[in-house]
């Protein structure tokens, strides 16, 4: 029961499993060993023993394809399977006519052919990587098709079935094997072809993530607030900006190491990002400047954030290398109603933050406090 729930699930392209190509393709050998197996035996019941001998030859093929396919060897293996279905269908109606139905078979070759081509392109999907070109097998299998038919038609089988019955074992046989061919080679290219899709979108939303994150401190990076700053002017979204940067952190680099510079900022990123809003975007602005854009905030409520975030920091201390380091932060805040552009307003709080440097560091200017000075 389960088995036949995943071959439903394989059809519709709802599986998840994935096969690699050597596995695909000895499962195939398998599958039209197994086939010509059934032919053999429909072939011996009938006493075409001409067709018995050629069925396992077919075999043995396929037993030789099932080592090719191990070796990775695509281009060989297609080929090989292409000649002996070819000679297999030009003789078995030769032998028994063309009302058999073994002329079917081309139609499931080819459409395992064309699975084929799209395996073999390159990643840049500009170009055959093994020059494997199903056109040539198109046009050899139409042209052996039309001979057939007119052979079929002007000179008649040559061991000619008188059974009616028999007739139609052939044919409703050699219907099951080509609707089993290219439901098991369709499926499989659709399989494979949703699970690369599924694959794709998720390396998308990665590579989404890492070009709007940065690495050290998991913070969004510039690419985020130039995004916003973009929509806000678009739709007159009002927003104050808290622009801080860790009081003399290059003495901290020199004292302790670079190593310890890094954990101080993933130490204040994470200060930041548990005293900001939900709706609030902070980035790493540069170095060691951290920018909180707060969307729907006055300066008021923009200055007490800031607080809260320089009274944490002062609360927290750092341990590294049995080592207890303190750390503070200058802050700069302005307002969207203070420049008539983004990048005036950023620049507007880095005024005020560099402000705060000169002045005792460890503290939170606005435009109101530098207007006072």
């Amino acid at each position: 029961m389960k088995l036949i729930k995943w071959c439903l699930a394989y059809a519709n392209g709802e599986s998840k499993d994935e096969f690699t190509p050597a596995q695909i393709l000895k499962f195939s050998s398998i599958l039209l060993g197994l086939c010509h197996l059934l032919i053999l035996l429909l072939f011996l019941y009938a006493q075409v023993y001409f067709m018995v001998i050629v069925n396992i030859f077919s075999i043995l093929t396929y037993i030789g394809c099932y080592f090719i396919a191990m070796r990775d060897n695509y281009p060989l293996f297609f080929s090989t399977v292409y000649i002996e279905v070819s000679i297999h269908i030009t003789l078995a109606t030769i032998m028994i006519g063309d009302q058999s139905g073994f002329t079917m078979h081309w139609i499931a070759i080819l459409s395992i052919l064309y699975m084929c081509c799209y395996g073999y392109r390159t990643l840049d999907n500009t170009k055959n990587k093994y020059n494997f070109k199903p056109a040539i097998f198109i046009f050899i299998s139409a042209v052996l098709f039309i001979a057939l038919r007119i052979h079929d038609s002007s000179i008649g089988p040559i061991h000619p079935l008188t059974d009616e019955t028999i007739y139609h074992l052939f044919f409703f046989m050699n219907y099951i094997i080509t609707m089993m061919a290219v439901v098991v080679s369709l499926s499989i290219f659709i399989t494979q072809a949703l699970n690369l899709n599924n694959r794709l979108i998720q390396q998308n939303s990665l590579l989404e993530v890492l070009s709007t994150t940065d690495t050290l401190t998991g913070l969004s990076n510039r690419r985020i607030v130039t995004d916003f700053f973009g929509r806000a002017a678009a739709e007159h979204i009002p927003f104050c900006v808290i622009l801080g940067d860790i009081d003399d952190f290059k003495k901290i680099n020199d004292t302790y190491g670079h190593d310890c510079g890094d954990k101080a900022l993933i130490s204040v990123a994470s200060i930041f990002k548990a005293c900001i809003r939900k709706t609030d975007i902070i980035c790493r602005w540069g170095g060691e400047e951290i920018l909180v854009v707060l969307p729907e905030c006055d300066t008021t409520n923009s200055k007490n954030i800031a607080l809260k975030i320089k009274q944490t920091l002062n609360n927290t201390t750092i341990s590294y290398n049995d080592k207890k380091i303190n750390i503070s932060m200058t802050f700069g805040i302005s307002s969207s109603d203070d420049a008539p552009d983004t990048d005036g307003i950023v620049q507007i709080a880095d005024s005020h933050l560099y402000y705060g440097k000169a002045h005792g560091k460890n503290c939170v200017i606005t435009s109101e406090e530098a207007a006072k000075q």
